[in-house]
């Protein structure tokens, strides 16, 4: 597991202390949301080309914006999107029948029910 210290603003600290106010995501689970959903994102893309090597294409996230457990509970997902590259998954076989249920409970219902801290809300991947 990759553990970086993390420093940034002010600005940015008391943003995401809002943000755990207001929801019943931790301040990890925050974190790893942003750079979740910015990896898909074009201003994220466009902003973060102007500072790349002139040589080097910007790599592509080899996960789906709607894989919610990797943001959610830090577990790798249950499917990866990668070009010509089988998937092994690291998981233990009871670890992977459970991702797979919450895989099929966002396929069959854009809403599902998130836990934690006591709190449930209802989210949807898809917008």
């Amino acid at each position: 597991m990759y553990r970086p210290t993390v420093r940034y603003s002010d600005t940015y600290r008391d943003y995401i202390n809002n943000l755990f106010h207001v929801s019943i995501l931790d301040r990890n689970q925050i974190l790893r949301l942003a750079l979740h959903v910015a990896a898909h994102s074009p201003d994220f893309q466009q902003t973060v080309s102007k500072y790349k090597k002139s040589d080097a294409p910007l790599p592509a996230p080899n996960w789906k914006v709607g894989t919610i457990e990797l943001w959610m509970e830090n577990t790798e997902p249950i499917e990866v999107v990668q070009v010509n590259t089988p998937v092994k998954s690291k998981l233990e076989d009871n670890e992977f029948e459970k991702l797979s249920e919450k895989k099929q409970m966002v396929e069959a219902s854009s809403r599902i029910q998130l836990k934690s801290n006591g709190g449930t809300i209802s989210w949807s991947p898809f917008g």
